[in-house]
């Protein structure tokens, strides 16, 4: 007889369950990888607003420390000359423009390319730059070129230059750079881009010349949107010369105070912190000698499994914030070196 029970398959009640277990399994593994995703989604973000607000206040903090520097202790002790012939805002360096600061400004604002964004504050800082260049020797007048050995602050035709021995300063106009033999580096300042061809003195050897710096730091829109067509606003830098650079995405709101020493007998110590607007005459920004930080940062996209909430710089609770986007806020107090000697 055929064995006939061997060539049975399987029946239609085996193969629904099969399909029902395969399914389930199936439903599971989805969960856990979408579960996963979601949770890396989150992490990733939040990992990026991090590093990002900590670069940002590290990128500020390091040029608020700086500001007013000129090579000397204190800036209090030595005003430089200025011979740069009708010299741009940026290039005019005194005690009043070391760090200036604009409080929540309008919309249709003049700073960057396309304006800051109305509502975030926005900070200018002028001085010299970290690393200096000796001269070869003394300058036999004070109308004689400059020599350096080398040209390490990469100095070129046009640039804003500071000279210094610590008891006599300029700030003057390069109008020619050119390099001789060994390597030799001289640079000149006449009058066809000063007032005068002469500095305030002929410096000796001792002296040092650093290049002239001034940055305006603000917030502005990308004109990059994010995958729900929402603006990315970044914080940029223009410098100097006018150049504009972006550094860092994801930062919606910058708010500024200002520590002013208001002792009778001052001290380098804050005694109490405002904002730009409330910063009058009578203080002046020369007083100022700490500035506090706040920066508010964000996801670019939709990362959160729903709307999460979130206190703005002002201290105000969004328990709805229209997208699942995820933020943080960074605060930092940074001490203008120049100004604590």
């Amino acid at each position: 007889m055929r064995n006939t029970y061997s060539q049975r398959g399987f029946s239609i009640v085996e193969l629904m369950v099969a399909t029902a277990v395969g399914l389930a399994l199936m439903a599971g593994v989805t969960h856990v990888y979408v579960g996963s995703k979601s949770t890396y989604r989150v992490q990733e973000g939040l990992s990026r607003v991090q590093e990002n607000g900590r670069f940002a206040l590290e990128l500020l903090g390091r040029k608020i420390r700086m500001a007013g520097y000129q090579g000397c202790a204190n800036p209090r002790l030595l005003t430089p000359s200025i011979i740069i012939a009708s010299p741009p805002s940026e290039a005019v360096f005194d005690l009043k423009t070391v760090v200036i600061g604009f409080d929540n400004v309008a919309a249709g604002n003049s700073f960057g390319s396309s304006g800051a964004r109305p509502g975030t504050d926005v900070i200018e800082m002028r001085g010299a730059s970290a690393s200096g260049m000796q001269l070869t020797g003394n300058l036999a007048a004070d109308n004689a070129n400059l020599q350096f050995t080398t040209n390490a602050e990469n100095i070129v035709t046009g640039d804003y230059l500071f000279i210094s021995d610590c008891e006599t300063a300029d700030i003057f106009k390069a109008t020619a750079v050119s390099t001789g033999s060994g390597g030799k580096i001289t640079v000149g300042h006449s009058n066809s881009g000063n007032t005068t061809n002469r500095l305030s003195k002929a410096y000796l050897a001792n002296a040092f010349t650093l290049k002239q710096e001034f940055s305006t730091f603000y917030i502005m829109d990308t004109g990059r949107t994010n995958q729900t067509g929402a603006p990315i606003y970044s914080l940029y830098e223009t410098d100097i010369k006018g150049v504009e650079r972006e550094f860092i995405s994801g930062i919606d709101d910058m708010q500024i105070t200002y520590g002013l020493d208001t002792s009778p007998s001052p001290d380098s110590t804050a005694e109490v912190y405002r904002d730009a607007a409330t910063i009058t005459a009578a203080d002046d920004w020369d007083r100022v000698v700490s500035v506090r930080l706040a920066l508010l940062l964000s996801t670019p996209e939709d990362v959160g499994p729903e709307p999460v909430a979130y206190t703005d710089l002002s201290g105000t609770l969004i328990s709805n914030p229209g997208d699942r986007r995820l933020r943080r806020r960074f605060v930092e107090t940074v001490t203008i070196r120049s100004r604590a000697l």
